[in-house]
């Protein structure tokens, strides 16, 4: 659908938030914007459309991309130029890159990785800025337990797979030297509202102060984070997220009516763990 230009310079001012897999047709929305405003325009970003998500479409010189959730991966070869936006009058001086590399994913919601040259280096680089998150060495580990079904450690590991984080089962490996990481989350099931054990122990053990941390859950019941938050206070932390989704559980009474939450955590739980973490770093 055709959308109309976002001109308001507080709202394009603000931070898009991750895309997910259901924001599909915010790409196919851009791709029709696009093409009714070819004659001036190369390029869009969500938010011309008035939608704060990480998605931008990029003209190639032969087919529009849409990329959700992009990732400068390099750049090099600077230049100065001018350039212009349909939201915004004017023009403006800015620097640019000859040769970038970008990851992101398509609209098939696969991963993908480009080499651009020239114009499309340019217009990405236009149509990103503030959107294409550049690639920062963030060091993040999650400290995490599962220990019922899985449910745990089957949302870390898409984390880990996704957004290139450390783990550390903390039943396996109760030490470790956190003090390089920039980042360090914790996570695992809920149980008679509290934390996992193992992860309270660990993080009283071995958390080094002033860290910035965040904390992710699985439950069948309600997210509960004040066992953690306790210890986090101690150590003089900043809390920079929490995140919980439901998980099948059959601990305590929820065993006598044959588990709740079944087939959680879903494909939806585990995009939205994802994003969460992504948009941290």
């Amino acid at each position: 659908m055709v959308k109309h230009i976002m001109k308001d310079v507080f709202f394009l001012g603000q931070k898009s938030e991750p895309a997910t897999k259901s924001d599909l047709q915010v790409g196919k929305d851009l791709q029709d914007t696009l093409q009714a405003n070819r004659a001036g325009c190369v390029g869009m970003a969500a938010n011309m459309i008035g939608v704060k998500k990480r998605v931008i479409i990029v003209n190639m010189g032969f087919v529009d991309v849409v990329m959700f959730n992009p990732v400068l991966k390099s750049k090099d070869t600077p230049y100065e130029t001018e350039e212009g936006c349909l939201s915004l009058s004017g023009v403006r001086k800015t620097t640019r890159y000859r040769n970038i590399e970008v990851e992101y994913y398509d609209m098939n919601w696969k991963k993908q990785r480009q080499k651009l040259r020239g114009w499309p280096a340019q217009i990405t680089g236009v149509i990103g800025y503030g959107i294409v998150r550049r690639e920062v060495k963030m060091k993040t580990v999650i400290v995490y337990a599962s220990v019922h079904h899985g449910n745990t450690k089957k949302l870390v590991e898409k984390i880990a797979e996704e957004c290139n984080v450390d783990l550390i089962d903390a039943e396996k490996q109760p030490k470790a030297d956190l003090s390089d990481y920039d980042q360090i989350g914790f996570a695992s099931g809920i149980y008679f509202s509290k934390f996992h054990q193992t992860v309270l122990k660990f993080a009283s053990e071995n958390l080094p102060e002033n860290k910035k941390v965040f904390m992710i859950c699985t439950y069948g019941g309600n997210a509960a984070y004040k066992s953690l938050e306790v210890i986090l206070k101690e150590k003089k932390t900043d809390i920079i997220g929490k995140f919980g989704c439901k998980g099948y559980d059959t601990f305590g009474p929820f065993k006598l009516v044959g588990g709740i939450a079944k087939g959680h955590p879903d494909e939806k739980d585990l995009e939205a763990a994802v994003s969460f973490v992504a948009g941290l770093q």
